[in-house]
């Protein structure tokens, strides 16, 4: 197994908006091109932890159970280089201090592939295909991120595994949280009421 591949062409904390519309485009097709291979490589990634040599990407909901506790042991983070910690400041504007961290480059790239394996078992579950939220403004959370999209309602697996990897980070990760969050995120797309994470 080779070392695991960080990716670089992903946006500031999942944030499209300030992105030209056609780079916007060109990321989602990027993503259609290459979301097989980034779960390989998740998978290899795994892998090579001995307590999880055995994980398989069957893209079964059970599978999110072990891979809910490979990613509490793996995301990590690194110090905020001074633009970032200015930049925040600048967001917060005195209602808060900004922090003097952040999730680390490797874990931002887990984030996103175990995004891309939690959002195929859902699609995979559903019969349905992703899709990319760019028929919107871009001031919503969600834009040019690739979606679930069901009827009226729209999960993005990105900022659900966001917040989970913050969770991880501030101690408030509860146990088997990937699995909790499908089960939440099904649940809404089947017509069960459920809050949006």
């Amino acid at each position: 197994m080779s070392k695991y591949e960080i990716l670089e062409n992903l946006p500031w904390y999942a944030d499209f908006s300030e992105w030209p519309k056609k780079e916007v485009r060109a990321f989602g097709k990027w993503f259609m091109e290459n979301r097989y291979h980034r779960i390989d490589v998740l998978r290899d990634h795994v892998r090579r932890d001995p307590d999880f040599a055995n994980w398989e990407a069957d893209y079964s909901p059970e599978s999110l159970k072990p891979l809910s506790h490979w990613f509490e042991k793996n995301i990590t983070t690194e110090p905020m280089p001074e633009e970032e910690i200015i930049k925040w400041t600048e967001i917060l504007k005195g209602k808060g201090a900004a922090a003097t961290w952040r999730i680390s480059k490797e874990s931002e790239t887990l984030i996103f592939d175990t995004s891309i394996y939690f959002g195929e078992i859902m699609l995979r579950q559903l019969g349905l295909e992703w899709e990319q939220y760019i028929n919107t403004t871009r001031n919503n959370v969600e834009y040019g991120l690739m979606i679930i999209h069901k009827d009226k309602y729209i999960r993005s697996p990105w900022s659900a595994m966001m917040t989970a990897g913050l969770e991880v980070v501030n101690g408030r990760y509860p146990c088997e949280e990937l699995y909790n969050i499908y089960n939440i995120y099904m649940n809404s797309l089947s017509g069960n009421y459920r809050p949006f994470l």
